[in-house]
């Protein structure tokens, strides 16, 4: 009997034990995590990366060539010195004109594809379909931050993380504040655009973007300076949320500002 009362007595204090540790772990695993990245359009590319591309799939993976039993034109337009110019071709392969208007067409501008095809299937009648994506070459120098990137975050968490309670944000839950740095470096059209269920912690994120500092501006090779979109995001960051902000965590531009 004696030795029955022991083993529960080390059961329970085992299982006592387990649920404190758990709940530490939890308590410590789920930290009020921050971050500023750059918001991308849907595709772009570095002059350099479409230096590569030999295709339209190159541009947009998401294409699949399997999908065409016969091309009926595919059609490049860009705007080039305010005008819009269109350039033609008759598989996936870019043209060197469509080449040639892609890289001279004005910065900063959308360039539009549109493909129209006969789909392969096993159907004894189709239609031509038209599969259209946009694009955009991206800047040669991202904007950058008057500080570094530690300071930057440093006065954030100064400004609105340190005044936030710890319990604020559950576990999956993810806030979201975009602004822009516009030709001047200066932060404009703040937005939040996944708020929190604070008035009060939204605020403060608001007025933490707003207060951020002096930012040098993106710019093309040519001196030509370009407006850019960035987020605040507070949280989860692989909260389903993240779909709503088109960032790319871990890439080359997140890295420094």
């Amino acid at each position: 009997m004696k030795y029955i009362l022991n083993s529960l007595i080390a059961i329970l204090f085992l299982n006592f034990t387990f649920v404190n540790q758990s709940v530490s772990q939890e308590s410590t695993d789920n930290p009020m995590s921050y971050d500023v990245y750059r918001v991308y359009p849907a595709i772009s590319f570095s002059k350099d990366e479409f230096s590569k591309a030999k295709s339209i799939i190159d541009i947009n993976d998401r294409f699949k060539p399997e999908w065409v039993k016969k091309y009926v034109s595919v059609k490049i337009t860009a705007m080039k010195n305010g005008k819009s110019v269109n350039a033609f071709g008759k598989t996936e392969e870019l043209t060197q004109d469509q080449i040639q208007l892609i890289n001279s067409a004005d910065l900063n501008t959308e360039i539009a594809v549109s493909v129209k095809y006969f789909p392969d299937n096993n159907l004894s009648h189709n239609d031509v379909q038209e599969e259209r994506f946009n694009f955009y070459l991206d800047p040669e120098v991202d904007a950058i931050y008057s500080g570094t990137k530690d300071e930057m975050l440093q006065n954030i968490k100064k400004n609105a993380i340190d005044k936030i309670p710890s319990d604020a944000f559950g576990q999956y839950q993810l806030s979201a504040v975009t602004f822009t740095v516009n030709e001047k470096g200066q932060i404009v059209d703040v937005n939040v655009l996944l708020p929190t269920e604070s008035e009060t912690i939204d605020k403060l994120l608001f007025d933490a973007v707003c207060n951020m500092g002096q930012w040098t501006p993106a710019e093309y090779a040519d001196g030509t300076k370009v407006k850019q979109e960035y987020v605040l995001t507070v949280g989860n960051i692989e909260s389903c949320n993240t779909n709503l902000i088109n960032i790319r965590t871990g890439n080359r531009n997140d890295e420094e500002f």
